[in-house]
């Protein structure tokens, strides 16, 4: 929705919008209200003693800076091809925001299981 709502200025009278998706996987780190506090209330609650698979699966993670900085870069891309249109265009694009370097999905909550070692060791389902 956000892509087809692209409307470039036709004209010299300034109207229309310029939009573009930036596209997060998990995203966690300061006042982060999901991933971490999930995954440790998970891990409080027991909810974690399963593991599907052989753990190889990689996935991409992003920490909030990050996500924000994308997020302010968009803009400023933005409001510079509004100001010149020779500028590099970005409206109308994705874009995939990651902290750039891929991990095993079931290692990035772990990681805090470590810090509550010892209240919680999960079980891993091989299949």
């Amino acid at each position: 929705m956000v892509l087809k709502a692209n409307k470039p200025a036709q004209g010299n009278d300034g109207s229309g919008l310029l939009t573009a998706c930036i596209r997060p996987p998990i995203v966690y780190g300061e006042r982060d209200l999901l991933s971490i506090s999930a995954s440790l209330e998970a891990l409080e609650k027991k909810q974690t003693g399963f593991q599907l698979g052989d753990g190889s699966n990689m996935w991409d993670f992003a920490s909030a800076d990050n996500v924000v900085m994308a997020h302010v870069l968009l803009a400023k891309a933005s409001l510079a091809r509004h100001g010149d249109p020779s500028a590099p265009r970005v409206d109308g694009e994705a874009f995939n925001v990651t902290d750039g370097e891929r991990q095993r999905f079931w290692d990035f909550p772990e990681q805090y299981g470590r810090l509550l070692a010892g209240k919680h060791s999960p079980t891993k389902v091989r299949e």
